[in-house]
């Protein structure tokens, strides 16, 4: 199967974990742990789009007592069941919900945001029609202070604008290229890999931007819809803000043990200096090296690496890859605009990296 995925891997071996005679359509899978403003408004918009034949799995993440009317009052609801996390933190919650699981499709929600429309029908009927796919996401409408937090609304933008699996592949070690709560997948993938903490290194890493880039290298097909069918919640109290898993460097790990150089092309790095090789020093760790590098002004390297500019970069179209590693976003306007004016194909001629 080529890497960056044509469709699903037909070869599955099975998981004893899973189970294979699946009960129902869907599985909601929502992992609570701390109360939240918006937990009230999640249920109840959950609920509403719950359907015969769907059912919403909440998993007790050691949650406090404020939690507990609110999910006593869902529980009500004869699709709605409660399981307790296997261990602590959100993996182990996911794992255990996957566990619990007893639909042919699986999908996410997170206790502090909003589902809209009629999604989990919607995304059901899309994955039933289209078998190719593996994994199906939705437009997503950006629920925070974009005035006080620009960077996650214009994230939510850019993941937006990811509309087909072919620009989610382009970018998919660049952010994650679809956002957690709003997905629904094939039960099968977890076959494939599952969530997981830490990478084979040890490391910490982000669950979700792990695991889609794991999928899409084991060639499962991405799709999202037109439909807004989520409000994802930005606050302070979320955890992308402040757990570990989700720092830069985390994310950093995560595409560097993912990422495999093209065969019989140089790879060559985009930027310059001590940040660019901060971004670079996961992939060297394990084995990256780059043929040389493309900066604003030539420089000479202990390593006699090669430095050209912008105005020799002609002789890398088409013959290697660059992987642009530059993070402010004045300096990656420019180098898209660039890159553009160019003719540089992203995907085969350069690939942004996180």
């Amino acid at each position: 199967m080529e890497r960056g995925g044509r469709g699903l891997v037909p070869a599955l071996s099975v998981n004893p974990s899973i189970p294979t005679m699946p009960a129902c359509t869907v599985s909601v899978i929502m992992p609570i742990h701390a109360y939240t403003p918006f937990l009230e408004k999640s249920l109840e918009s959950t609920l509403a789009c719950l359907h015969t034949g769907m059912e919403m799995v909440l998993v007790d993440e050691r949650m406090d007592s404020l939690c507990r009317p609110l999910v006593n009052e869902a529980l009500a609801h004869p699709g709605v069941r409660l399981v307790k996390a296997m261990g602590e933190g959100l993996v182990n919650g996911l794992l255990t919900g996957l566990a619990a699981a007893r639909g042919a499709y699986l999908a996410r929600m997170d206790a502090d945001d909003m589902c809209l429309g009629d999604r989990f029908s919607l995304q059901q009927h899309y994955l039933d029609r289209h078998p190719e796919v593996g994994l199906v996401s939705c437009k997503v409408r950006y629920g925070g202070d974009s005035t006080k937090y620009p960077g996650f609304a214009r994230f939510v933008t850019e993941v937006n604008d990811l509309d087909t699996h072919e620009k989610m592949v382009q970018k998919r070690y660049a952010d994650a290229v679809v956002i957690h709560p709003s997905v629904m997948f094939r039960r099968e993938l977890v076959q494939l890999g599952s969530y997981r903490e830490r990478n084979a290194a040890g490391q910490a890493v982000p669950e979700d931007f792990d695991l889609w880039l794991r999928w899409m290298n084991q060639g499962v097909r991405f799709a999202k819809l037109e439909e807004c069918l989520l409000v994802w919640n930005d606050w302070e109290g979320r955890l992308s803000r402040s757990h570990p898993a989700y720092a830069k460097r985390a994310f950093r790990e995560a595409a560097a043990e993912a990422f495999v150089p093209p065969a019989g092309k140089p790879v060559w790095i985009c930027g310059y200096g001590r940040t660019v090789e901060r971004r670079l020093a996961p992939f060297r760790r394990r084995g990256l090296k780059p043929a040389g590098y493309l900066a604003l002004a030539p420089e000479r390297r202990e390593d006699q690496l090669p430095v050209i500019t912008p105005a020799e970069a002609g002789q890398l179209r088409g013959k290697a890859l660059l992987l642009v590693m530059v993070g402010n976003l004045r300096g990656k306007r420019w180098i898209q605009q660039f890159l553009d004016t160019e003719s540089f194909v992203e995907g085969s001629d350069y690939l942004w990296m996180v």
